[in-house]
Formats: C-alpha cells, sequence, structure tokens
C-alpha cells in the first residue's frame, strides 16, 4: 500500500509545482522562463509566495544531472550547462537572501520587512545605511544576472550546435 501512495504523493507535489519529472522540452525552453524572470525575482521588492525560483532551479538541476548520467557522451555537454545554468540561479537567490538578511539587521527594514518602510521616518544613519546596502545589491545583482545569462547563452549555443 506505502509503496503505491508515497510515488503518487510525490508526483501529485511536484504537479502541483509545475514540475515535470521527464520533460520532453529542452532544457533551454524548461529554463528560459526562470531566466526571463530573474531580474525581477532579484528587486528588492519582489518577495516570492511558495514555492519559487529557487525551489524550480533546484528541481531541474536534479532533474538534468540526472539526464546527464544518462546520456550519451555527446549530449551530456548540454547537460552540463544546463545544471550551471541552475547553480547561478540558486547562487543569485542565495546572495538575495543573505543581502535581504543584512538590510534587515543594520536596521534598514521597518514594520513587516518592506524595504522603504517607515516607522517615524529612518535616521540618518540607516538612510545612510539603506543607502549603501542598496548601491552594493546593484552592483552584485548586476554581476548576477550577467552570470545568469552567460550560462544561458552558454547552454543555448550547446544545444543550438546539437541540434545540426
Amino acid at each position: 500500500m506505502n509503496r503505491l501512495i508515497i510515488p503518487s504523493l510525490f508526483l501529485c507535489v511536484f504537479s502541483a509545482l509545475g514540475i515535470q519529472l521527464y520533460a520532453a522540452e529542452s532544457p533551454t525552453e524548461q529554463l528560459k522562463p526562470l531566466v526571463l524572470k530573474m531580474d525581477t525575482v532579484l528587486g528588492l521588492q519582489f518577495d516570492e509566495k511558495g514555492p519559487g525560483v529557487e525551489t524550480r532551479a533546484t528541481v531541474l538541476r536534479g532533474q538534468f544531472a540526472g539526464q546527464h548520467a544518462a546520456a550519451a557522451e555527446t549530449d551530456r555537454p548540454r547537460f552540463s550547462a544546463a545544471m550551471a545554468v541552475c547553480d547561478e540561479i540558486i547562487k543569485a537567490m542565495t546572495a538575495k537572501r543573505a543581502m535581504k538578511a543584512r538590510m534587515k539587521n543594520s536596521g534598514v527594514f521597518h514594520g513587516k520587512g518592506k524595504v522603504g518602510s517607515k516607522k517615524k521616518g529612518p535616521s540618518g544613519n540607516e538612510k545612510f545605511f539603506a543607502d549603501q546596502i542598496k548601491g552594493d545589491w546593484r552592483e552584485e545583482k548586476t554581476k548576477l544576472l550577467t552570470a545568469i545569462n552567460g550560462a544561458f547563452e552558454k547552454l543555448s549555443v550547446i544545444q543550438a550546435n546539437q541540434e545540426k
């Protein structure tokens, strides 16, 4: 009985998350929606509800690792490149989480944790730190997006060459 319930539950959860275990789509097609929304996702005001980009990237990375292991030697670079895109997305989400924690610890957040929401107004020091952290994040975000887009471009080139 348990042998049927657990796999069925597992498949239901993945279906609810919109995750395909054996996707017919290419790695590029599966990753494209994630890559296209990373600029928004890495914004300071964006907070995901429920399973989000990092969860999706983690699941896809596991899927690509399994496909890499089972693939012919000529197909492996495509799955390695797809895993690299996932790694960059996960790295970016980890960096955002760390930045938000840094902002919270510095007193930049007030109230319910929204950037810029105020009790009475930020003090001079709080405003200084907020501006500094936001400036640092803009630079970091640019680097992270460049790495994600670079990894995705490499995947696209590998995949295009394999389809020829």
